[in-house]
């Protein structure tokens, strides 16, 4: 199983943090690569839009405003080239900072290129991180 994983300490609180990334159909207001996030009416499945027009969908597994943290998986068919992808983002209070963590495991398809896939999926989750420290300090 394959990992990516993007963490930074943030000078804001967590609350302020969570306001921003916590909401599952929030992603295109923190994220650069995503231009739209459309949420389904049952809530469970947001449809993202990159700069290119192609689409993507995640299903929400779980939501806990308390622990400040989602996971999701990808659903139906994806630009990223992997299986069994699972994703989380936990935002921790660290007294008046906050630890953010992005993270998932995926299964890469075989005869696909396990260093270039892993690489794409954590150019991903890195590219959020300028904006993220731009707005909340870091």
């Amino acid at each position: 199983m394959a990992k990516a994983r993007m963490q930074i300490a943030l000078n804001s609180p967590a609350d302020k943090v969570w306001a921003l990334v916590g909401p599952f159909e929030n992603l295109s207001q923190w994220h650069p690569m995503i231009t739209k996030s459309e949420l389904s009416k049952d809530g469970k499945v947001r449809t993202l839009t990159l700069p290119d027009g192609s689409t993507s969908q995640e299903r929400l597994i779980t939501h806990d405003d308390k622990a400040m943290q989602y996971r999701f998986t990808l659903e139906g068919a994806s630009t990223m080239p992997v299986k069994n992808y699972q994703s989380a983002v936990t935002v921790m209070a660290l007294g008046e900072r906050t630890l953010f963590t992005w993270e998932a495991d995926f299964d890469i398809p075989a005869g696909a290129p396990e260093a270039q896939v892993t690489g794409m999926i954590q150019r991903i989750y890195d590219a959020a991180a300028p904006g993220l420290k731009e707005r909340f300090g870091g």
